[in-house]
């Protein structure tokens, strides 16, 4: 049976990227020093997704692991 429409995916290059932690929601500034951190390296969020333990991020696959780098800075300090 032919409906006379065709669906074409593309590879959208995007990466997800989680930050998880007990109380996340609870515990205010996170979201806002987690953006602040990405933007100071040039880095957009797509678009997000929240949940008490956890933030989950879409990003550019090609700034997934800068983003991953300036989170570990912002939680665990420079090594």
């Amino acid at each position: 049976m032919d409906f006379g429409f065709r669906i074409k995916l593309e590879p959208f290059n995007i990466a997800l990227v989680s930050i998880v932690g007990e109380g996340m929601r609870n515990t205010p500034g996170i979201y806002g020093s987690v953006g602040k951190a990405l933007e100071s390296r040039g880095i957009n969020i797509i678009t997000d997704f929240q949940s008490e333990r956890s933030i989950i991020l879409a990003l550019k696959q090609e700034d997934a692991l800068s983003a991953v780098r300036a989170l570990h800075e912002l939680y665990f300090g420079k090594h």
